[in-house]
């Protein structure tokens, strides 16, 4: 089915339509540009987190032993609880 765009607000509609969806108004249309398509263009919005690189050795360090820590403790706690 051919997309044609309303004169009246430029929304997109069908081509059958006798009235705009969008405003309404009876469809004084007007053939939409090969490359009116606005959001085909549009970039994702920048969450505003910005990656620096790779971690760095001591970095890395530091999450591995918090990890390991995290495993060791949990293990504790389920043995005792295992002995109670």
């Amino acid at each position: 089915m051919k997309k044609i765009k309303c004169g009246n607000c430029g929304s997109i509609m069908r081509e059958k339509d006798t009235f705009c969806p969008n405003c309404g108004k009876k469809s004084a249309v007007v053939e939409p540009k090969p490359n009116d398509n606005y959001y085909e263009n549009v970039k994702p919005a920048d969450s505003g987190r910005r990656l620096k690189g790779k971690m760095n050795r001591d970095t890395m360090i530091r999450v591995g032993l918090v990890g390991f820590g995290f495993v060791i403790v949990v293990a504790a706690c389920i043995v005792a609880l295992c002995l109670l």
